[in-house]
C-alpha cells in the first residue's frame, strides 16, 4: 500500500490577535481540539517544568542523562520530558532537583483556605526572621543589613494590611485601625490599635 501524500494546507492570517493561548484556542480551534490541548497541557505540566529547568541550566538531554544516577540515555530523557506527569517517578524528580540545584516542592492534603494559608506563611516568615536575627550577631555589617531588611519588611507588611483594609467596609473595621509609617521613621516601628490586636504566630 502506497503512502498517501500529505495535503498541503495554505495557512492565511486571520487578522485576529489573542492575548493568551486559551483565547486563541477558543477563537480558532474546534471545541474538541481545544479541550484536547488543554487536557494535554494539564497532564504534562510537571514534565514541561523539568525540561524548562534543564534548558535554563544550560544542560543538553545527553548531559542530563549522564549526570543522573543511574545514568540514562538521551532518548530516555527525551521520552521523560515529552511524556505525561503520571509516568514520572520520585527518583526522576529528585535527580532533576539534585543536578540542577533547584528546589522542587510538593504539597499533600486538602487545599488550605485563606486564613490557614496566611497563618502558614506568617509562621514561615517568623522562623526565617528568627534565623536572620541570629545571623545578625555574627557580623556587625551583616547586622546592619538585616536590621534594614527588617524595617523594609515591617513597612511592606503594614502597607499590604493597609491596602487590604481599604477594600473592606468601615462597618467591619471600626475597631481595627492601622497607621502606616514612612520608611525613614522605622527605627522604632509602632502600630496604633484600638481594641483588637494582630498577632503573627
Amino acid at each position: 500500500m502506497e503512502d498517501t501524500p500529505l495535503k498541503k494546507i495554505d495557512a492565511k492570517p486571520s487578522g485576529r490577535r489573542y492575548a493568551t493561548v486559551d483565547e486563541f484556542l477558543k477563537g480558532e480551534m474546534p471545541v474538541d481540539i481545544a479541550d484536547g490541548v488543554r487536557k494535554l497541557a494539564d497532564e504534562t505540566r510537571l514534565t514541561r517544568i523539568l525540561a524548562a529547568l534543564r534548558v535554563k541550566a544550560g544542560f543538553t538531554q545527553e548531559t542530563m542523562g549522564e549526570k543522573m544516577v543511574p545514568s540514562r540515555t538521551q532518548g530516555t530523557i527525551s521520552k521523560l520530558e515529552s511524556g505525561l506527569d503520571e509516568d514520572l517517578t520520585l527518583s526522576d524528580i529528585r535527580e532533576y532537583s539534585r543536578i540542577l540545584n533547584e528546589r522542587i516542592g510538593f504539597a499533600f492534603g486538602p487545599s488550605l483556605n485563606h486564613v490557614e494559608a496566611i497563618k502558614g506563611h506568617a509562621l514561615s516568615m517568623k522562623n526565617h526572621m528568627i534565623a536572620l536575627a541570629k545571623l545578625a550577631h555574627l557580623d556587625e555589617e551583616m547586622g546592619k543589613d538585616i536590621q534594614a531588611f527588617f524595617g523594609e519588611a515591617f513597612f511592606n507588611i503594614l502597607t499590604i494590611l493597609g491596602t487590604c483594609q481599604g477594600q473592606m467596609s468601615e462597618k467591619n473595621l471600626s475597631d481595627f485601625k492601622f497607621e502606616i509609617v514612612e520608611p525613614a521613621a522605622l527605627s522604632k516601628p509602632t502600630v496604633k490599635r484600638e481594641t483588637r490586636e494582630t498577632v503573627f504566630v
